[in-house]
């Protein structure tokens, strides 16, 4: 199997995994969450700057998807300029 047809299917299966999985995902409170509810300091909490953003709460797995897109055009981008300087 050549590296771009391997490539393909990873970011293919990493895409699939990141939009089904993650709408499975706990709607419960996570573990910061649930200590501050426990101690009695959760009302401290403001609102976050990322609320009104179009990812904010992960809604239906787009957000899953979007950040594997990110993560991979990044590893792409930085192996794209790092691979001239390797070569010789």
């Amino acid at each position: 199997m050549s590296s771009r047809r391997f490539l393909g299917a990873a970011l293919l299966l990493s895409l699939l995994l990141a939009g089904v999985v993650s709408a499975y995902a706990s709607g419960r409170p996570d573990g910061l969450e649930h200590v501050a509810a426990t101690q009695g300091f959760a009302h401290t909490a403001g609102t976050s700057l990322t609320a009104g953003s179009p990812l904010a709460d992960y809604p239906g797995g787009w957000a899953g998807i979007a950040g594997c897109a990110l993560v991979f055009a990044a590893v792409v981008g930085v192996t794209r300029v790092t691979a001239g300087f390797t070569r010789r």
